[in-house]
């Protein structure tokens, strides 16, 4: 039987085919590169983010926290000339005060809170700890050249009856004023926690290095330490005093560390200046891969390459600053 269908073909027709194994591979090496290139750019986007972001961290941490330890550094030895009492039998004392002080460091401000604060400093460091933390007034050290501890005291203001607007008088109690500590906790005898309680302030200062926090003890709560900095791995103090010469100046040689001065002669007496230095950590990878440890970032207080083993970025910071409200009396130098 004929069929009614017929299937032409045209002559120049070529038949259908897939993709040789050739072509195959080479277009999936093609996108492999391009994917791989996309990829590195990722990844090297994320890791300068990443760097960025480290060295935001440390420099923003390292440069609020010696900002603030400035502040209160510059307010060691302050006095409230204000008071009810007035201080200046105090200052007249002071200025006739011949010899080495018998408790603390002779200052104004020692001198007019002994019955107090007996054996205050207006500042004093230890190379190590404080040997009794939680004691605000003893300042007995465990020697360990390997950190730093810092105990700074002032006065914010005294008895509100001294104040020069009247009005004062009948809004606030003499129990009770401004002046927090470190934490934040009030250190007139109204907060049973404060120890001792009183118009002054002491903030002592020191790092836990296992934790890489700097934190604080106040006498507002001297039980419960506060966190002042977090990603701290080094903190550093040294101090300028200014020593007699032979033509009756002074004179300031160089920095040195707590336990110096604490050997010298009525040396806590003559600090003039102190310079402080942390050193902050970023957080793991920010540091990039094959990055030396001889740049500005990782560089710790002592002017030595900082550990870069654990890909942290790390940046030391540091400053000097001189005392307002000198710590020194008027006692004459040996």
């Amino acid at each position: 039987m004929k069929s009614f269908f017929t299937l032409s073909v045209p002559r120049n027709a070529r038949p259908q085919r897939g993709l040789t194994l050739i072509e195959l591979m080479v277009a999936m090496l093609l996108g492999l590169l391009l994917a791989g290139a996309a990829l590195s750019t990722f990844l090297a986007s994320t890791q300068l983010a990443r760097s960025m972001r480290g060295a935001a961290t440390v420099s923003d941490g390292g440069q609020s926290f010696t900002s603030y330890i400035a502040q209160q550094i510059r307010a060691a030895g302050h006095v409230d000339l204000m008071e009810k009492d007035g201080q200046w039998s105090v200052l007249a004392s002071s200025d006739g005060q011949l010899g080495a002080p018998s408790a603390g460091d002779g200052s104004l401000l020692s001198l007019d809170s002994s019955a107090t604060y007996p054996g205050l400093f207006s500042i004093k460091g230890c190379s190590g700890t404080f040997k009794n933390e939680a004691k605000l007034l003893d300042f007995t050290c465990d020697a360990d050249n390997t950190k730093s501890s810092l105990s700074v005291a002032y006065q914010v203001l005294s008895s509100p009856e001294g104040w020069v607007a009247p009005s004062l008088t009948d809004t606030f109690s003499d129990s009770r004023g401004f002046q927090t500590d470190c934490g934040g906790n009030p250190t007139r005898k109204d907060n049973a926690a404060a120890s001792p309680a009183g118009d002054v302030v002491i903030n002592r200062y020191y790092l836990d290095a296992d934790n890489r926090r700097l934190m604080c003890r106040g006498n507002g709560d001297p039980t419960k330490p506060v966190q002042v900095a977090a990603d701290i791995e080094q903190f550093q103090v040294l101090y300028a005093a200014s020593q007699a010469t032979d033509n009756a100046s002074s004179a300031v040689s160089q920095f040195v560390p707590a336990s110096t001065i604490e050997a010298m002669i009525n040396g806590w007496a003559s600090v003039v200046a102190v310079q402080v230095c942390v050193l902050s950590v970023g957080e793991p990878g920010s540091l990039a891969a094959g990055s030396t440890s001889a740049n500005v970032f990782n560089v710790d207080c002592a002017g030595n390459p900082a550990s870069v083993s654990d890909g942290r970025i790390r940046r030391a910071h540091r400053t000097t600053i001189n005392l307002r409200s000198s710590t020194r009396s008027a006692t004459v130098m040996p």
